[in-house]
């Protein structure tokens, strides 16, 4: 599927990020209605192991949380807020799992998901991250990107 574009494909770095807070529904929404072709999104492992979308390995400067993320099980990680940081208007936003991310917008968009283990590149994202885009049937509508290369080998 990639490698038959005929034309610019705009991807809407972690969402809207200028227009919402980052690697939020708002952002990846905001993306989708200003006809952006693809989302890029960074992915975290909580501490019980699920895929979160949020690009820091600390949740201090977009959250009103503190503290590591995979420091953090699922159900803390949802009782924080997302967007008061960017703009009070986008308070109550929360952090978005994959599979969440790829329900919302995985339809309507391309997703490029970056795979942003560098303060734990030991733990199971990778294959986390794989059993997700295979659940949600997404092989066909995701792109991966790393700086890490060894991630990239382990995803294909």
């Amino acid at each position: 599927m990639f490698k038959n574009f005929t034309k610019t494909v705009i991807f809407a770095h972690r969402g809207a990020c200028a227009l919402a807070p980052e690697n939020t529904f708002a952002s990846f929404e905001l993306a989708v209605t200003h006809q952006a072709d693809a989302v890029e999104l960074d992915a975290k492992l909580s501490k019980d192991g699920v895929v979160m979308v949020i690009h820091d390995p600390t949740l201090d400067r977009t959250t009103n949380g503190t503290g590591k993320v995979n420091e953090h099980t699922l159900a803390e990680l949802k009782t924080l807020d997302a967007g008061t940081k960017f703009n009070a208007k986008f308070a109550g936003e929360k952090i978005p799992t994959l599979e969440e991310v790829f329900e919302a917008v995985g339809k309507k968009v391309l997703v490029n998901v970056e795979l942003t283990n560098y303060s734990s590149p030991k733990d199971d994202l990778i294959a986390k991250v794989a059993d997700v885009v295979k659940r949600q049937n997404m092989q066909n509508r995701v792109l991966f990107s790393s700086f890490i290369p060894k991630n990239l080998t382990m995803i294909k």
